[in-house]
Protein backbone atom coordinates (compact mmCIF):
# COMPACT_ATOMS: atom_id res chain seq x y z
CA UNK A 1 0.00 0.00 0.00
CA UNK A 2 1.50 3.30 -1.07
CA UNK A 3 0.69 6.47 0.82
CA UNK A 4 0.70 9.60 -1.26
CA UNK A 5 2.77 12.35 0.38
CA UNK A 6 1.78 15.93 -0.54
CA UNK A 7 4.30 17.67 -2.76
CA UNK A 8 4.98 20.39 -0.18
CA UNK A 9 5.70 17.76 2.47
CA UNK A 10 8.06 15.91 0.11
CA UNK A 11 10.02 19.08 -0.55
CA UNK A 12 10.30 19.77 3.19
CA UNK A 13 11.48 16.20 3.87
CA UNK A 14 14.08 16.52 1.13
CA UNK A 15 15.27 19.81 2.57
CA UNK A 16 15.60 18.31 6.07
CA UNK A 17 17.49 15.28 4.77
CA UNK A 18 19.82 17.32 2.59
CA UNK A 19 23.39 16.12 2.78
CA UNK A 20 25.27 18.40 5.17
CA UNK A 21 28.11 20.50 3.86
CA UNK A 22 31.67 20.31 5.13
CA UNK A 23 30.70 21.97 8.41
CA UNK A 24 27.84 19.61 9.29
CA UNK A 25 25.28 21.66 7.39
CA UNK A 26 26.66 24.97 8.63
CA UNK A 27 28.23 27.68 6.54
CA UNK A 28 32.03 27.40 6.84
CA UNK A 29 33.29 29.17 9.95
CA UNK A 30 29.80 29.78 11.33
CA UNK A 31 28.01 28.12 14.22
CA UNK A 32 25.04 28.87 16.41
CA UNK A 33 25.75 26.43 19.24
CA UNK A 34 28.94 25.21 20.91
CA UNK A 35 28.38 21.46 20.86
CA UNK A 36 30.92 18.89 22.01
CA UNK A 37 31.77 15.65 20.25
CA UNK A 38 29.35 13.74 22.47
CA UNK A 39 26.42 16.09 21.83
CA UNK A 40 23.82 15.14 19.27
CA UNK A 41 23.39 17.44 16.30
CA UNK A 42 20.82 20.13 17.07
CA UNK A 43 17.76 20.15 14.81
CA UNK A 44 17.15 23.90 15.08
CA UNK A 45 20.74 24.74 14.14
CA UNK A 46 20.65 22.22 11.30
CA UNK A 47 17.47 23.72 9.81
CA UNK A 48 18.66 27.30 10.21
CA UNK A 49 22.00 26.49 8.56
CA UNK A 50 20.30 24.86 5.57
CA UNK A 51 18.02 27.86 5.18
CA UNK A 52 21.03 30.16 5.44
CA UNK A 53 22.67 28.39 2.50
CA UNK A 54 19.58 29.31 0.47
CA UNK A 55 20.03 32.94 1.53
CA UNK A 56 23.72 32.80 0.63
CA UNK A 57 22.75 31.62 -2.85
CA UNK A 58 20.45 34.62 -3.22
CA UNK A 59 23.29 36.95 -2.26
CA UNK A 60 25.69 35.22 -4.66
CA UNK A 61 23.26 35.26 -7.60
CA UNK A 62 22.50 38.94 -6.99
CA UNK A 63 26.21 39.78 -6.74
CA UNK A 64 25.25 41.54 -3.48
CA UNK A 65 23.15 44.06 -5.42
CA UNK A 66 20.88 45.38 -2.65
CA UNK A 67 17.88 46.05 -4.89
CA UNK A 68 18.00 42.59 -6.42
CA UNK A 69 18.50 40.95 -3.02
CA UNK A 70 15.45 42.71 -1.59
CA UNK A 71 13.37 41.73 -4.62
CA UNK A 72 14.43 38.08 -4.37
CA UNK A 73 13.76 37.95 -0.62
CA UNK A 74 10.32 39.48 -1.08
CA UNK A 75 9.57 36.89 -3.76
CA UNK A 76 10.66 34.00 -1.52
CA UNK A 77 8.58 35.34 1.38
CA UNK A 78 5.32 35.28 -0.59
CA UNK A 79 4.47 31.85 0.88
CA UNK A 80 4.30 31.04 4.59
CA UNK A 81 6.93 28.32 4.18
CA UNK A 82 9.26 30.63 2.29
CA UNK A 83 8.78 33.36 4.87
CA UNK A 84 9.72 30.94 7.66
CA UNK A 85 12.82 29.75 5.80
CA UNK A 86 14.07 33.26 5.09
CA UNK A 87 13.38 34.33 8.68
CA UNK A 88 15.41 31.34 9.92
CA UNK A 89 18.20 32.21 7.49
CA UNK A 90 18.34 35.86 8.48
CA UNK A 91 18.28 35.02 12.20
CA UNK A 92 21.17 32.62 11.65
CA UNK A 93 23.09 35.30 9.80
CA UNK A 94 22.36 38.00 12.39
CA UNK A 95 23.52 35.84 15.28
CA UNK A 96 26.41 33.98 13.66
CA UNK A 97 27.93 36.44 11.19
CA UNK A 98 29.14 39.53 13.05
CA UNK A 99 30.47 41.19 9.88
CA UNK A 100 27.06 41.18 8.16
CA UNK A 101 24.75 41.22 11.19
CA UNK A 102 23.46 44.75 10.60
CA UNK A 103 22.84 44.01 6.92
CA UNK A 104 20.82 40.89 7.77
CA UNK A 105 18.88 42.78 10.45
CA UNK A 106 17.86 45.37 7.85
CA UNK A 107 16.72 42.65 5.45
CA UNK A 108 14.70 41.04 8.25
CA UNK A 109 12.82 44.26 8.98
CA UNK A 110 12.14 44.73 5.26
CA UNK A 111 10.76 41.26 4.46
CA UNK A 112 8.92 40.28 7.65
CA UNK A 113 5.20 39.84 6.97
CA UNK A 114 3.73 38.77 10.30
CA UNK A 115 4.86 41.62 12.57
CA UNK A 116 7.78 39.46 13.73
CA UNK A 117 5.50 36.78 15.24
CA UNK A 118 7.47 33.84 13.81
CA UNK A 119 10.77 35.60 14.51
CA UNK A 120 9.92 36.10 18.20
CA UNK A 121 8.67 32.51 18.46
CA UNK A 122 12.03 31.24 17.22
CA UNK A 123 14.00 33.63 19.42
CA UNK A 124 11.96 32.56 22.45
CA UNK A 125 12.83 28.94 21.77
CA UNK A 126 16.48 29.84 21.33
CA UNK A 127 16.63 31.89 24.54
CA UNK A 128 14.70 29.37 26.62
CA UNK A 129 16.18 26.10 25.39
CA UNK A 130 19.54 26.84 23.75
CA UNK A 131 21.09 29.89 25.42
CA UNK A 132 23.63 27.98 27.59
CA UNK A 133 24.74 26.02 24.52
CA UNK A 134 25.49 29.27 22.69
CA UNK A 135 28.78 29.36 24.57
CA UNK A 136 31.53 26.93 25.54
CA UNK A 137 31.06 25.06 28.79
CA UNK A 138 33.07 26.82 31.47
CA UNK A 139 33.61 29.92 29.33
CA UNK A 140 34.81 32.98 31.26
CA UNK A 141 33.07 35.49 29.02
CA UNK A 142 30.01 35.71 26.80
CA UNK A 143 30.18 34.43 23.24
CA UNK A 144 29.74 36.54 20.07
CA UNK A 145 26.54 34.60 19.36
CA UNK A 146 25.05 35.47 22.74
CA UNK A 147 26.03 39.09 22.27
CA UNK A 148 24.38 39.19 18.83
CA UNK A 149 21.20 37.62 20.20
CA UNK A 150 20.96 40.25 22.94
CA UNK A 151 21.66 42.98 20.38
CA UNK A 152 18.75 41.77 18.23
CA UNK A 153 16.43 41.59 21.23
CA UNK A 154 17.42 45.15 22.12
CA UNK A 155 16.53 46.25 18.59
CA UNK A 156 13.14 44.51 18.70
CA UNK A 157 12.32 46.10 22.06
CA UNK A 158 13.18 49.51 20.59
CA UNK A 159 10.79 48.74 17.70
CA UNK A 160 8.08 47.76 20.23
CA UNK A 161 7.63 44.38 18.55
CA UNK A 162 4.79 42.29 19.95
CA UNK A 163 6.03 39.07 21.53
CA UNK A 164 9.56 40.21 22.35
CA UNK A 165 8.52 40.45 26.02
CA UNK A 166 8.41 36.64 26.08
CA UNK A 167 11.95 36.53 24.72
CA UNK A 168 13.07 38.90 27.50
CA UNK A 169 11.35 36.71 30.06
CA UNK A 170 13.15 33.63 28.74
CA UNK A 171 16.50 35.43 28.90
CA UNK A 172 15.94 36.58 32.48
CA UNK A 173 15.32 32.98 33.45
CA UNK A 174 18.90 32.31 32.34
CA UNK A 175 20.20 34.72 35.03
CA UNK A 176 21.38 32.46 37.85
CA UNK A 177 21.08 33.40 41.51
CA UNK A 178 24.27 32.97 43.56
CA UNK A 179 26.42 33.18 40.43
CA UNK A 180 28.76 36.18 40.18
CA UNK A 181 30.72 34.90 37.18
CA UNK A 182 31.49 37.34 34.39
CA UNK A 183 29.11 35.59 31.99
CA UNK A 184 26.19 35.76 34.41
CA UNK A 185 26.90 39.40 35.31
CA UNK A 186 27.14 40.24 31.60
CA UNK A 187 23.67 38.83 30.93
CA UNK A 188 22.28 40.60 33.99
CA UNK A 189 23.86 43.91 32.98
CA UNK A 190 22.71 43.67 29.35
CA UNK A 191 19.10 42.90 30.29
CA UNK A 192 19.18 45.67 32.90
CA UNK A 193 20.36 48.13 30.26
CA UNK A 194 17.59 47.12 27.84
CA UNK A 195 14.89 47.51 30.48
CA UNK A 196 16.16 50.76 32.02
CA UNK A 197 16.53 52.38 28.60
CA UNK A 198 13.03 51.29 27.55
CA UNK A 199 10.95 51.94 30.68
CA UNK A 200 7.91 53.14 28.75
CA UNK A 201 7.90 49.82 26.90
CA UNK A 202 8.47 47.86 30.14
CA UNK A 203 5.60 49.63 31.92
CA UNK A 204 3.30 48.44 29.13
CA UNK A 205 4.19 44.76 29.76
CA UNK A 206 2.11 43.68 32.80
CA UNK A 207 3.16 40.03 32.56
CA UNK A 208 6.84 40.93 32.46
CA UNK A 209 6.93 43.49 35.31
CA UNK A 210 6.69 41.09 38.30
CA UNK A 211 9.40 38.83 36.89
CA UNK A 212 11.68 41.83 36.32
CA UNK A 213 11.13 43.02 39.89
CA UNK A 214 11.76 39.55 41.33
CA UNK A 215 14.81 38.80 39.17
CA UNK A 216 16.71 41.99 39.91
CA UNK A 217 15.78 42.12 43.60
CA UNK A 218 16.98 38.53 43.90
CA UNK A 219 20.21 39.02 41.96
CA UNK A 220 21.06 42.23 43.85
CA UNK A 221 21.68 40.12 46.94
CA UNK A 222 24.64 38.57 45.09
CA UNK A 223 26.04 42.02 44.27
CA UNK A 224 26.66 43.23 47.83
CA UNK A 225 30.42 43.37 47.20
CA UNK A 226 31.55 47.01 46.76
CA UNK A 227 33.01 46.24 43.33
CA UNK A 228 29.46 45.60 42.06
CA UNK A 229 28.07 48.79 43.57
CA UNK A 230 27.17 50.49 40.29
CA UNK A 231 25.19 47.51 39.06
CA UNK A 232 23.50 47.06 42.43
CA UNK A 233 22.40 50.69 42.45
CA UNK A 234 20.87 50.29 39.00
CA UNK A 235 19.08 47.10 40.06
CA UNK A 236 17.73 48.77 43.18
CA UNK A 237 16.59 51.84 41.26
CA UNK A 238 14.71 49.72 38.74
CA UNK A 239 12.99 47.75 41.50
CA UNK A 240 12.05 50.95 43.35
CA UNK A 241 10.65 52.50 40.18
CA UNK A 242 8.60 49.41 39.41
CA UNK A 243 7.17 49.21 42.93
CA UNK A 244 6.18 52.86 42.96
CA UNK A 245 4.90 53.06 39.38
CA UNK A 246 3.50 49.53 38.90
CA UNK A 247 2.76 48.32 42.42
CA UNK A 248 -0.34 46.35 41.37
CA UNK A 249 1.69 44.21 38.98
CA UNK A 250 4.48 43.75 41.53
CA UNK A 251 2.00 42.64 44.18
CA UNK A 252 1.12 39.78 41.86
CA UNK A 253 4.21 38.03 43.21
CA UNK A 254 2.37 37.55 46.53
CA UNK A 255 4.55 36.38 49.39
CA UNK A 256 7.56 36.15 47.10
CA UNK A 257 7.86 39.94 47.41
CA UNK A 258 8.61 39.69 51.14
CA UNK A 259 10.85 36.64 50.69
CA UNK A 260 13.06 38.24 48.07
CA UNK A 261 13.16 41.62 49.80
CA UNK A 262 14.24 40.11 53.11
CA UNK A 263 17.50 39.09 51.44
CA UNK A 264 18.28 42.65 50.34
CA UNK A 265 16.54 44.69 53.05
CA UNK A 266 19.85 45.62 54.72
CA UNK A 267 21.46 46.77 51.48
CA UNK A 268 21.34 50.61 51.67
CA UNK A 269 19.80 51.04 48.21
CA UNK A 270 16.87 48.79 49.17
CA UNK A 271 16.15 50.09 52.69
CA UNK A 272 13.63 52.72 51.61
CA UNK A 273 11.85 50.24 49.34
CA UNK A 274 11.70 47.65 52.14
CA UNK A 275 10.13 50.23 54.46
CA UNK A 276 7.58 51.11 51.76
CA UNK A 277 6.65 47.44 51.38
CA UNK A 278 6.28 47.01 55.15
CA UNK A 279 4.11 50.13 55.39
CA UNK A 280 2.03 48.91 52.47
CA UNK A 281 1.47 45.51 54.10
CA UNK A 282 0.38 47.18 57.36
CA UNK A 283 -2.07 49.38 55.50
CA UNK A 284 -3.60 46.28 53.98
Amino acid sequence: LRVRVPAGRRREQARMSATPGPAGGKAPGMRLLYLTEIDEADELEHVWAIDFRELEQVLTDAADNDTIVQSELHEKCQTAQGHSRMTNALLYGIICDRTRGKEFTRYLTLVVKDQFAYCCKQLHRLALEKFPKMNDRGAVQNSPQQNSLLGLVKELVTLNVSGVDKVCLALMRQIQGGNVSQTNRWLCKYMLEILVNNKAWLYAQPALIPQVFYTFARIAADHSDPKYEKMRRQEAQLCCDLWREKVVECRGLGRDVVRVMQDVSRIPEFEALWNDILDDSKAC
